[in-house]
């Protein structure tokens, strides 16, 4: 590992999880006490290698995409607005290889275990649809992967299923839903039924229970949009009864630049001069994204393809983790200069209180 030499210039203290909130319940004390000490030191570096401006030698944890096809057109995602404006990049849809995925992780792995703590399995798609998923589970866990986390729509689950992922030993199961009630849920997770994905979720968390699988770890989660925010305590109650974490994500837009001195927040709808704005990302020291192409990403918010750091086809995922691209991008952020990578100046992320 290693830290970047300009420590003294940085001006912010970088903030862990601006738009993450949660409420624990159900198992969550059970699985608590059943992770491994290497669990403990991978959450304390999550927060302590970003606040210190450590860069280890391979991310604590990988995104990893399975797909970016999704059975779902919600209007709030990225992918639905890119797909609505043609954005290139979803020209090409495809699904991530069980070789490729393979390949990685062996990559970050050696006779001690793997060197990544986590992979999450979710990006741009449904990560069901790939028929290799419970697969890919299994061979992140038999190789030492101490954090193996999903995130889905719950539209594809079926008991078969949900049976073979919780064998694979899948650690957290993320479960997008976003509204407590039929009607709203129905407007956001455009292609879904109400009643088919909550019994699908309750329907995990069954088997989960009646296998005394308690290393699996259920939450439920919701995006706070304007449809949305009046309904939290709504959702608390749907599932504070069936899943062991509930989340609340703030809204996450892409800005439309004015200048190069004021960006016009979507969110806000204020204009602020950018570099007033103290902020360093503090996944930039966390984690990496790697598409179901090879393509890597330093933010899982760069769903255009946009500012890719480099494909795994062509290089090591070491060698894209310490490399030059990276560093730049790291270095501005930790110097309160964020605004001069491109890609980061479109991000609404910066506004987030």
């Amino acid at each position: 590992m290693g830290v970047l030499n300009n420590k003294e210039n940085a001006k912010i203290n970088i903030p862990i999880n601006v738009l993450y909130s949660e409420i624990k319940g159900g198992i969550y004390p059970i699985w608590e006490k059943r992770k491994t000490k290497k669990y403990w030191e991978y959450r304390k570096k999550w927060n302590d290698n970003a606040k210190n401006n450590i860069v280890e030698r391979f991310p604590l944890n990988l995104d990893i995409e399975p797909t970016n096809i999704c059975n779902l057109k919600c209007p709030m995602c990225p992918r639905t607005i890119a797909i609505s404006n043609n954005v290139n990049c979803f020209n090409n849809l495809g699904m991530m290889s069980m070789d490729m995925f393979k390949r990685i992780i062996d990559e970050v792995s050696d006779k001690n275990g793997c060197n990544v703590y986590a992979i999450k399995l979710t990006h741009r798609g449904e990560p069901l649809i790939n028929p290799d998923i419970v697969n890919m589970i299994k061979y992140a866990k038999e190789k030492g992967v101490v954090d193996i986390i999903m995130n889905t729509n719950g539209v594809l689950l079926t008991p078969e299923i949900s049976e073979q992922i919780i064998d694979a030993g899948l650690d957290k199961m993320l479960f997008s839903f976003d509204a407590p009630s039929k009607e709203l849920y129905e407007k956001i997770r455009i292609g879904a039924v109400y009643e088919d994905v909550l019994n699908n979720i309750k329907k995990f968390v069954e088997i989960r229970n009646k296998k005394q699988a308690y290393g699996t770890l259920v939450r439920a989660g919701m995006v706070l949009t304007k449809d949305t925010i009046s309904e939290v305590e709504n959702f608390k109650k749907l599932f504070s009864n069936i899943v062991d974490v509930i989340s609340f994500n703030k809204e996450h837009k892409e800005n439309i630049i004015i200048s190069d001195e004021e960006i016009y927040n979507t969110i806000e709808r204020s204009s602020q001069n950018i570099k007033d704005c103290l902020f360093a990302d503090s996944q930039l020291w966390q984690r990496m994204t790697i598409n179901w192409n090879g393509e890597t990403e330093a933010c899982c918010e760069n769903y255009k393809e946009e500012y890719s750091l480099g494909n795994i086809n062509d290089k090591s995922i070491e060698e894209i983790w310490n490399g030059d691209k990276f560093k730049a991008i790291r270095n501005a952020h930790y110097c309160g200069e964020w605004w001069k990578i491109p890609q980061c100046k479109k991000c609404t992320l910066h506004f987030t209180k």
